[in-house]
Protein backbone atom coordinates (compact mmCIF):
# COMPACT_ATOMS: atom_id res chain seq x y z
CA UNK A 1 0.00 0.00 0.00
CA UNK A 2 1.47 3.35 -1.03
CA UNK A 3 1.66 6.18 1.45
CA UNK A 4 0.64 9.77 0.92
CA UNK A 5 4.04 11.15 1.78
CA UNK A 6 6.17 9.39 -0.86
CA UNK A 7 5.87 12.15 -3.48
CA UNK A 8 8.96 14.32 -3.79
CA UNK A 9 7.29 16.89 -6.04
CA UNK A 10 4.05 18.81 -6.12
CA UNK A 11 1.22 17.51 -8.30
CA UNK A 12 -1.09 19.93 -10.06
CA UNK A 13 -4.13 17.88 -9.01
CA UNK A 14 -4.62 14.96 -6.63
CA UNK A 15 -7.91 13.09 -6.25
CA UNK A 16 -9.24 11.41 -3.10
CA UNK A 17 -12.10 8.91 -3.53
CA UNK A 18 -14.44 8.18 -0.60
CA UNK A 19 -17.01 5.48 -1.52
CA UNK A 20 -19.90 4.13 0.53
CA UNK A 21 -18.97 0.63 1.80
CA UNK A 22 -21.52 -1.26 -0.31
CA UNK A 23 -20.66 -3.21 -3.45
CA UNK A 24 -22.54 -1.15 -6.03
CA UNK A 25 -20.93 2.01 -4.64
CA UNK A 26 -17.40 0.67 -4.14
CA UNK A 27 -17.33 -0.68 -7.67
CA UNK A 28 -18.42 2.52 -9.41
CA UNK A 29 -15.85 4.75 -7.73
CA UNK A 30 -13.15 2.13 -8.33
CA UNK A 31 -13.84 2.31 -12.08
CA UNK A 32 -13.89 6.12 -11.92
CA UNK A 33 -10.54 6.04 -10.10
CA UNK A 34 -8.97 4.05 -12.94
CA UNK A 35 -10.30 6.47 -15.55
CA UNK A 36 -9.04 9.57 -13.73
CA UNK A 37 -5.64 8.00 -13.00
CA UNK A 38 -5.22 7.41 -16.76
CA UNK A 39 -4.83 11.21 -17.10
CA UNK A 40 -1.64 10.97 -15.01
CA UNK A 41 -3.48 12.24 -11.93
CA UNK A 42 -2.67 10.55 -8.58
CA UNK A 43 -5.78 8.93 -7.08
CA UNK A 44 -6.24 7.76 -3.47
CA UNK A 45 -9.11 5.37 -2.68
CA UNK A 46 -10.09 5.10 0.99
CA UNK A 47 -12.39 2.82 2.98
CA UNK A 48 -12.10 0.20 5.71
CA UNK A 49 -9.55 -2.60 5.11
CA UNK A 50 -12.34 -5.14 4.53
CA UNK A 51 -14.08 -2.98 1.94
CA UNK A 52 -10.86 -2.08 0.13
CA UNK A 53 -10.24 -5.80 -0.17
CA UNK A 54 -13.81 -6.38 -1.37
CA UNK A 55 -13.54 -3.71 -4.05
CA UNK A 56 -10.26 -5.10 -5.38
CA UNK A 57 -11.40 -8.72 -5.22
CA UNK A 58 -14.57 -8.17 -7.23
CA UNK A 59 -13.25 -5.91 -9.97
CA UNK A 60 -12.74 -7.49 -13.38
CA UNK A 61 -11.15 -6.39 -16.61
CA UNK A 62 -8.11 -4.72 -14.99
CA UNK A 63 -5.76 -5.04 -12.02
CA UNK A 64 -5.93 -2.15 -9.50
CA UNK A 65 -2.48 -3.02 -8.15
CA UNK A 66 -0.85 -2.55 -11.56
CA UNK A 67 -1.44 1.23 -11.76
CA UNK A 68 1.47 3.18 -10.27
CA UNK A 69 -0.45 6.38 -9.45
CA UNK A 70 -3.47 4.61 -7.92
CA UNK A 71 -3.22 4.09 -4.14
CA UNK A 72 -5.41 2.37 -1.54
CA UNK A 73 -5.82 3.31 2.11
CA UNK A 74 -7.70 1.00 4.44
CA UNK A 75 -8.41 2.72 7.76
CA UNK A 76 -9.36 0.39 10.65
CA UNK A 77 -12.68 0.87 12.43
CA UNK A 78 -13.86 -0.70 15.71
CA UNK A 79 -15.20 -4.26 15.36
CA UNK A 80 -18.89 -4.61 14.59
CA UNK A 81 -21.24 -7.52 14.03
CA UNK A 82 -23.40 -7.95 10.95
CA UNK A 83 -26.34 -10.33 11.37
CA UNK A 84 -26.92 -12.84 8.58
CA UNK A 85 -29.32 -11.68 5.86
CA UNK A 86 -32.92 -12.64 6.57
CA UNK A 87 -34.63 -14.11 3.49
CA UNK A 88 -38.03 -13.58 5.12
CA UNK A 89 -37.48 -9.95 6.15
CA UNK A 90 -40.22 -7.41 5.44
CA UNK A 91 -37.90 -5.54 3.06
CA UNK A 92 -35.44 -6.59 0.38
CA UNK A 93 -33.17 -3.71 1.31
CA UNK A 94 -29.88 -4.93 2.88
CA UNK A 95 -30.67 -3.35 6.25
CA UNK A 96 -28.56 -6.04 7.97
CA UNK A 97 -25.55 -4.09 6.65
CA UNK A 98 -26.44 -1.00 8.72
CA UNK A 99 -23.63 -1.66 11.29
CA UNK A 100 -21.09 -1.43 8.45
CA UNK A 101 -22.55 1.89 7.35
CA UNK A 102 -22.51 3.32 10.87
CA UNK A 103 -18.91 2.22 11.35
CA UNK A 104 -17.86 4.77 8.72
CA UNK A 105 -18.20 7.58 11.28
CA UNK A 106 -14.78 6.42 12.51
CA UNK A 107 -13.27 7.28 9.12
CA UNK A 108 -13.79 11.01 9.59
CA UNK A 109 -10.57 11.72 11.53
CA UNK A 110 -8.15 9.57 9.49
CA UNK A 111 -9.64 10.83 6.22
CA UNK A 112 -9.19 14.43 7.37
CA UNK A 113 -5.58 13.68 8.33
CA UNK A 114 -5.01 12.20 4.88
CA UNK A 115 -6.58 15.29 3.29
CA UNK A 116 -4.14 17.50 5.19
CA UNK A 117 -1.16 15.37 4.16
CA UNK A 118 -2.18 15.26 0.50
CA UNK A 119 -2.92 18.98 0.42
CA UNK A 120 0.78 19.62 1.07
CA UNK A 121 1.79 17.64 -2.03
CA UNK A 122 -0.60 19.14 -4.57
CA UNK A 123 -1.86 22.46 -5.85
CA UNK A 124 -5.48 21.27 -5.76
CA UNK A 125 -6.95 18.41 -3.73
CA UNK A 126 -10.17 17.09 -5.26
CA UNK A 127 -12.32 14.95 -2.96
CA UNK A 128 -14.99 12.85 -4.71
CA UNK A 129 -17.32 11.33 -2.17
CA UNK A 130 -20.43 9.19 -2.36
CA UNK A 131 -23.56 11.21 -1.68
CA UNK A 132 -24.01 9.05 1.43
CA UNK A 133 -20.53 9.79 2.82
CA UNK A 134 -20.92 13.51 3.50
CA UNK A 135 -20.29 12.99 7.22
CA UNK A 136 -16.82 11.54 6.63
CA UNK A 137 -15.53 14.38 4.41
CA UNK A 138 -17.25 17.31 6.11
CA UNK A 139 -13.89 18.76 7.27
CA UNK A 140 -12.87 19.51 3.67
CA UNK A 141 -13.63 23.17 4.43
CA UNK A 142 -10.51 23.29 6.61
CA UNK A 143 -8.30 22.33 3.65
CA UNK A 144 -7.40 25.61 1.86
CA UNK A 145 -6.75 24.02 -1.53
CA UNK A 146 -9.48 21.40 -1.25
CA UNK A 147 -12.64 20.99 -3.34
CA UNK A 148 -15.37 18.40 -2.80
CA UNK A 149 -17.58 16.81 -5.45
CA UNK A 150 -20.61 14.65 -4.73
CA UNK A 151 -20.94 11.34 -6.56
CA UNK A 152 -24.42 10.00 -7.26
CA UNK A 153 -24.42 6.25 -8.03
CA UNK A 154 -28.03 6.32 -9.28
CA UNK A 155 -29.46 7.79 -12.47
CA UNK A 156 -30.14 11.48 -13.01
CA UNK A 157 -33.85 10.62 -13.12
CA UNK A 158 -33.70 8.98 -9.69
CA UNK A 159 -31.59 11.77 -8.18
CA UNK A 160 -33.84 14.43 -9.70
CA UNK A 161 -36.97 12.69 -8.41
CA UNK A 162 -35.62 12.46 -4.86
CA UNK A 163 -34.54 16.11 -4.81
CA UNK A 164 -37.91 17.19 -6.19
CA UNK A 165 -39.76 15.30 -3.46
CA UNK A 166 -37.46 16.55 -0.68
CA UNK A 167 -37.07 20.16 -1.78
CA UNK A 168 -39.87 20.94 -4.20
CA UNK A 169 -39.85 21.42 -7.97
CA UNK A 170 -37.45 24.11 -9.22
CA UNK A 171 -38.72 26.88 -11.46
CA UNK A 172 -38.54 26.37 -15.20
CA UNK A 173 -38.83 22.58 -15.14
CA UNK A 174 -41.76 21.10 -17.09
CA UNK A 175 -44.14 18.74 -15.33
CA UNK A 176 -43.08 15.14 -15.73
CA UNK A 177 -45.82 12.54 -15.61
CA UNK A 178 -43.15 9.87 -15.26
CA UNK A 179 -42.18 11.19 -11.83
CA UNK A 180 -45.68 10.55 -10.53
CA UNK A 181 -45.13 6.83 -11.15
CA UNK A 182 -41.95 6.61 -9.08
CA UNK A 183 -42.01 5.49 -5.44
CA UNK A 184 -42.03 8.24 -2.84
CA UNK A 185 -38.70 8.89 -1.15
CA UNK A 186 -38.73 8.01 2.55
CA UNK A 187 -36.00 6.97 4.93
CA UNK A 188 -36.41 3.48 6.29
CA UNK A 189 -36.29 3.34 10.07
CA UNK A 190 -33.36 0.89 10.03
CA UNK A 191 -31.07 3.34 8.20
CA UNK A 192 -32.53 6.62 9.47
CA UNK A 193 -29.69 7.23 11.95
CA UNK A 194 -27.10 6.91 9.19
CA UNK A 195 -29.11 9.13 6.84
CA UNK A 196 -29.48 11.86 9.45
CA UNK A 197 -25.70 11.88 9.99
CA UNK A 198 -25.22 12.64 6.29
CA UNK A 199 -27.89 15.34 6.24
CA UNK A 200 -26.35 16.98 9.30
CA UNK A 201 -22.96 17.34 7.65
CA UNK A 202 -22.67 20.90 6.38
CA UNK A 203 -20.62 20.74 3.20
CA UNK A 204 -20.32 22.98 0.17
CA UNK A 205 -19.94 20.91 -2.97
CA UNK A 206 -18.27 22.16 -6.13
CA UNK A 207 -20.47 19.94 -8.28
CA UNK A 208 -22.08 16.53 -8.77
CA UNK A 209 -20.88 13.51 -10.75
CA UNK A 210 -23.52 11.04 -11.96
CA UNK A 211 -22.91 7.56 -13.33
CA UNK A 212 -25.05 8.15 -16.39
CA UNK A 213 -25.02 9.68 -19.86
CA UNK A 214 -27.44 11.30 -22.30
CA UNK A 215 -28.27 7.93 -23.88
CA UNK A 216 -29.75 6.82 -20.55
CA UNK A 217 -31.08 9.95 -18.86
CA UNK A 218 -31.67 12.39 -21.72
CA UNK A 219 -33.21 15.68 -20.52
CA UNK A 220 -33.11 14.65 -16.86
CA UNK A 221 -29.41 15.52 -16.77
CA UNK A 222 -30.34 19.13 -17.53
CA UNK A 223 -33.26 19.06 -15.08
CA UNK A 224 -30.95 17.68 -12.37
CA UNK A 225 -28.58 20.62 -12.91
CA UNK A 226 -31.42 23.02 -12.05
CA UNK A 227 -31.13 21.93 -8.42
CA UNK A 228 -28.37 23.79 -6.63
CA UNK A 229 -27.40 20.70 -4.67
CA UNK A 230 -24.95 21.39 -1.82
CA UNK A 231 -24.37 24.89 -3.20
CA UNK A 232 -23.54 24.04 -6.83
CA UNK A 233 -25.52 23.43 -10.01
CA UNK A 234 -22.59 21.90 -11.92
CA UNK A 235 -23.31 18.33 -13.06
CA UNK A 236 -21.06 15.93 -14.96
CA UNK A 237 -22.44 12.73 -16.49
CA UNK A 238 -19.37 10.49 -16.15
CA UNK A 239 -20.99 7.20 -17.13
CA UNK A 240 -21.04 4.49 -18.15
CA UNK A 241 -18.40 3.59 -15.57
CA UNK A 242 -18.65 -0.18 -15.91
CA UNK A 243 -16.83 -1.32 -19.07
CA UNK A 244 -19.25 -1.70 -22.00
CA UNK A 245 -16.86 -3.70 -24.15
CA UNK A 246 -15.36 -7.05 -23.28
CA UNK A 247 -12.28 -8.51 -24.93
CA UNK A 248 -12.15 -12.29 -24.77
CA UNK A 249 -9.13 -13.77 -23.05
CA UNK A 250 -7.58 -16.56 -25.14
CA UNK A 251 -5.04 -17.71 -22.62
CA UNK A 252 -5.08 -21.53 -22.57
CA UNK A 253 -4.18 -21.63 -18.86
CA UNK A 254 -7.05 -19.31 -17.98
CA UNK A 255 -9.54 -21.24 -20.09
CA UNK A 256 -8.43 -24.53 -18.59
CA UNK A 257 -9.46 -23.45 -15.11
CA UNK A 258 -12.69 -21.72 -16.05
CA UNK A 259 -16.12 -22.73 -14.78
CA UNK A 260 -17.91 -25.34 -16.87
CA UNK A 261 -20.76 -22.87 -17.41
CA UNK A 262 -18.42 -20.90 -19.66
CA UNK A 263 -17.78 -23.93 -21.86
CA UNK A 264 -21.53 -24.39 -22.22
CA UNK A 265 -22.02 -20.69 -22.98
CA UNK A 266 -19.45 -20.78 -25.77
CA UNK A 267 -21.63 -23.34 -27.56
CA UNK A 268 -24.77 -21.17 -27.54
CA UNK A 269 -25.91 -18.85 -30.31
CA UNK A 270 -26.08 -15.09 -29.90
CA UNK A 271 -29.00 -13.61 -27.91
CA UNK A 272 -30.16 -17.03 -26.76
CA UNK A 273 -29.33 -17.15 -23.04
CA UNK A 274 -30.93 -15.29 -20.15
CA UNK A 275 -28.64 -14.21 -17.32
CA UNK A 276 -30.49 -13.90 -14.01
CA UNK A 277 -28.96 -12.11 -11.03
CA UNK A 278 -30.43 -10.21 -8.10
CA UNK A 279 -27.19 -8.47 -7.18
CA UNK A 280 -25.17 -8.51 -3.98
CA UNK A 281 -27.79 -7.22 -1.53
CA UNK A 282 -30.78 -9.53 -2.04
CA UNK A 283 -31.51 -12.79 -0.25
CA UNK A 284 -34.43 -14.77 -1.65
CA UNK A 285 -36.74 -16.83 0.52
CA UNK A 286 -37.20 -20.54 -0.19
CA UNK A 287 -40.57 -19.78 -1.77
CA UNK A 288 -39.12 -17.07 -4.01
CA UNK A 289 -36.32 -19.40 -5.11
CA UNK A 290 -38.86 -22.11 -5.91
CA UNK A 291 -41.13 -19.80 -7.91
CA UNK A 292 -38.21 -18.34 -9.85
CA UNK A 293 -36.80 -21.77 -10.67
CA UNK A 294 -40.15 -23.15 -11.84
CA UNK A 295 -40.85 -20.07 -13.94
CA UNK A 296 -37.47 -20.17 -15.65
CA UNK A 297 -37.70 -23.90 -16.29
CA UNK A 298 -41.22 -23.75 -17.72
CA UNK A 299 -40.34 -20.85 -20.01
CA UNK A 300 -38.36 -23.28 -22.14
CA UNK A 301 -35.54 -20.75 -22.56
CA UNK A 302 -31.85 -21.24 -21.84
CA UNK A 303 -30.66 -19.43 -18.74
CA UNK A 304 -27.82 -18.97 -16.27
CA UNK A 305 -28.97 -18.05 -12.78
CA UNK A 306 -26.51 -16.77 -10.18
CA UNK A 307 -28.16 -17.76 -6.91
CA UNK A 308 -26.52 -16.33 -3.80
CA UNK A 309 -27.24 -14.74 -0.45
CA UNK A 310 -26.75 -11.05 0.17
CA UNK A 311 -23.30 -9.87 1.24
CA UNK A 312 -22.29 -10.78 4.76
CA UNK A 313 -19.67 -9.23 7.00
CA UNK A 314 -16.86 -11.70 6.20
CA UNK A 315 -15.57 -11.83 2.63
CA UNK A 316 -12.43 -13.81 3.44
CA UNK A 317 -13.62 -16.96 1.67
CA UNK A 318 -15.09 -15.28 -1.37
CA UNK A 319 -13.80 -15.93 -4.88
CA UNK A 320 -14.05 -13.54 -7.80
CA UNK A 321 -16.89 -14.29 -10.22
CA UNK A 322 -16.48 -11.70 -12.94
CA UNK A 323 -15.59 -14.13 -15.74
CA UNK A 324 -19.06 -15.66 -15.84
CA UNK A 325 -20.72 -12.26 -16.17
CA UNK A 326 -18.32 -11.13 -18.88
CA UNK A 327 -18.78 -14.31 -20.88
CA UNK A 328 -22.58 -14.07 -20.74
CA UNK A 329 -22.31 -10.59 -22.27
CA UNK A 330 -21.11 -12.23 -25.48
CA UNK A 331 -24.22 -14.39 -25.74
CA UNK A 332 -26.99 -12.02 -24.69
CA UNK A 333 -28.54 -11.36 -21.30
CA UNK A 334 -31.47 -10.27 -19.25
CA UNK A 335 -30.59 -8.84 -15.87
CA UNK A 336 -33.31 -8.97 -13.23
CA UNK A 337 -32.24 -6.09 -10.95
CA UNK A 338 -32.43 -6.10 -7.19
CA UNK A 339 -35.67 -4.84 -5.67
CA UNK A 340 -34.73 -1.42 -4.30
CA UNK A 341 -37.61 0.72 -3.11
CA UNK A 342 -37.24 3.53 -0.63
CA UNK A 343 -40.97 3.64 0.00
CA UNK A 344 -41.97 1.49 3.02
CA UNK A 345 -45.63 2.06 2.12
CA UNK A 346 -45.25 0.68 -1.40
CA UNK A 347 -47.57 -2.15 -2.28
CA UNK A 348 -45.80 -5.51 -2.35
CA UNK A 349 -46.72 -7.84 -5.18
CA UNK A 350 -46.02 -11.56 -5.01
CA UNK A 351 -44.45 -12.64 -8.30
CA UNK A 352 -45.43 -16.21 -9.17
CA UNK A 353 -43.71 -18.78 -11.34
CA UNK A 354 -46.40 -18.18 -13.98
CA UNK A 355 -45.57 -14.46 -14.01
CA UNK A 356 -41.89 -15.25 -14.55
CA UNK A 357 -42.64 -17.86 -17.21
CA UNK A 358 -44.85 -15.45 -19.16
CA UNK A 359 -42.40 -12.57 -18.84
CA UNK A 360 -39.46 -14.63 -20.09
CA UNK A 361 -41.45 -16.02 -23.01
CA UNK A 362 -42.60 -12.53 -23.92
CA UNK A 363 -39.05 -11.26 -23.93
CA UNK A 364 -37.46 -14.16 -25.79
CA UNK A 365 -40.20 -15.39 -28.11
CA UNK A 366 -42.64 -12.65 -29.17
CA UNK A 367 -42.88 -9.57 -31.37
CA UNK A 368 -43.09 -7.41 -28.25
CA UNK A 369 -39.94 -9.02 -26.90
CA UNK A 370 -38.16 -8.46 -30.20
CA UNK A 371 -38.89 -4.74 -29.87
CA UNK A 372 -37.53 -4.76 -26.30
CA UNK A 373 -34.31 -6.45 -27.40
CA UNK A 374 -33.97 -4.10 -30.34
CA UNK A 375 -34.36 -1.12 -28.03
CA UNK A 376 -31.71 -2.57 -25.71
CA UNK A 377 -29.32 -2.95 -28.65
CA UNK A 378 -29.93 0.67 -29.65
CA UNK A 379 -29.15 1.87 -26.14
CA UNK A 380 -26.02 -0.30 -26.11
CA UNK A 381 -24.81 1.27 -29.35
CA UNK A 382 -25.56 4.75 -28.01
CA UNK A 383 -23.59 4.00 -24.84
CA UNK A 384 -20.56 2.86 -26.83
CA UNK A 385 -20.86 5.86 -29.14
CA UNK A 386 -20.75 8.19 -26.13
CA UNK A 387 -17.19 7.09 -25.33
CA UNK A 388 -14.11 8.91 -26.57
CA UNK A 389 -11.65 7.23 -28.95
CA UNK A 390 -9.70 5.77 -26.02
CA UNK A 391 -12.84 4.32 -24.42
CA UNK A 392 -13.33 7.00 -21.76
CA UNK A 393 -16.79 8.51 -21.11
CA UNK A 394 -16.84 12.04 -22.52
CA UNK A 395 -18.07 13.37 -19.16
CA UNK A 396 -14.84 12.22 -17.51
CA UNK A 397 -12.88 14.20 -20.11
CA UNK A 398 -14.90 17.29 -19.25
CA UNK A 399 -14.53 16.81 -15.49
CA UNK A 400 -10.77 16.31 -15.69
CA UNK A 401 -10.46 19.50 -17.75
CA UNK A 402 -12.41 21.29 -15.02
CA UNK A 403 -10.27 20.14 -12.10
CA UNK A 404 -7.12 20.96 -14.11
CA UNK A 405 -8.31 24.49 -14.85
Amino acid sequence: MATAGNHNHENAVTVLMVPLPAQGHLNQLLHLSRLISSYNIPVYYVSTPAHVRQAKLRIHGWNPDSISNFHFHGFPVPPYEIPPPDPNASTKLPTHQTPALLSTVHLRDPVFQLMQTLSNTTKRLVVIHDVSMSYVIQDIGFVPNGESYTFSPSSALSSYSNLWQLGGKPEGVPEQQLLQLLPKFKFRQETKEFALLQLGAKITSSGTLINSCAAIDGPFLNYRAMFKSFGSDKVWAVGPLNPVQYVRVKDDDVQQGQHYCLDWLNEQSSNSVIFVSFGSSITLSDEEIKETAIGLEKSGQKFVWVLRDADKGDLSNEEGGGDLVKEVLNVGLLVLPEFFSSDPQAEEIQVTSKDIENAVRTLMDSAEGEQMRQRAQEVSKALKASLTDNGTPSGVDSFVAHIRR
